[in-house]
């Protein structure tokens, strides 16, 4: 058994490389698989030192800019009551109950993955680039203190990110749910150490997919059996955070029964 050849093999990539990023002592075995995942297909069997150097910067970079972002959004949410508003049907048909719950309770709004512009938003947060193209036009009408939270993957265009996690950080091991927008912020609700927050508009999805979304331009899958298995498999995963973080429902969802 050896680490170089068990991580060069499971990256399919040329051992030097590995060996490269181990040489410099400050990577962590994830780190480096994070790295390595980022070798081109064009570049993977042919070492190339000063490639591996650019990425690792890049890699660090990322690290800097999420150690940041943690420590700003710390500061801010930190002790506040945290509303999350997802795309669900639930935005709309509940909104009187939502817009009750916001002015009784007066929390942080953050919405994840949409942007609903009949709410009261303070953040946005974005972890799909996907969504980011669908929903830019929406941005130039958010607030101007509206703040923008975004994974590294996206590019941002014109208005740059407030805030940026590595996307790696928030990204899921299982393939099912590993950009779903939803389990990412609840993880980098995690790594900000908060402990409860309020969820509105998280509905999961149904088999008449024109009801999954509060705005039907969101809908993009139909693909029913494998909504399913995604409701099936974030409803687990909710159930995991509960340990760590209180999630409360505001609205009604099938993750969370």
């Amino acid at each position: 058994y050896s680490l170089l050849f068990f991580l060069s093999a499971s990256n399919d990539c040329h051992p030097n490389y590995i060996n490269y990023l181990l040489s410099k002592h400050t990577l962590s075995i994830k780190a480096i698989n994070d790295i390595a995942r980022e070798i081109s297909s064009q570049k993977k069997l042919d070492y190339d030192q000063s490639y591996i150097e650019s990425l690792y910067q890049q890699y660090q970079r990322k690290v800097e800019f999420e150690s940041d972002t943690i420590r700003q959004l710390k500061m801010e949410l930190t002790g506040k009551s945290l509303l999350l508003l997802g795309p669900g049907k639930s935005l709309d048909t509940k909104r009187d109950q939502i817009h009750a719950y916001i002015e009784e309770k007066n929390p942080i709004v953050i919405s994840v993955n949409c942007i609903p512009l009949d709410y009261r938003l303070d953040y946005v947060f974005i972890g799909n680039s996907k969504r980011y193209n669908m929903l830019f036009q929406f941005f130039k009408e958010l607030r101007d203190n509206t703040k923008i939270i975004a994974t590294s993957n996206i590019s941002s265009v014109k208005r740059p990110f407030d805030y940026i996690f590595n996307y790696s950080s928030l990204r899921d091991d299982n393939c099912i749910i590993e950009d779903n927008a939803f389990i990412m912020m609840l993880k980098a609700l995690l790594l900000l150490e908060i402990d409860n927050v309020t969820l509105a508009g998280f509905d999961g999805f149904s088999e008449q997919t024109i009801e999954n979304y509060y705005d039907e331009y969101m809908d993009f899958s139909t693909d029913y059996d494998k909504l399913k298995l995604i409701n099936e498999t974030v409803q687990k995963s909710v159930q995991e955070f509960r340990p760590k973080l209180k999630i409360d429902f505001l609205t009604e969802s099938c993750y969370e029964k």
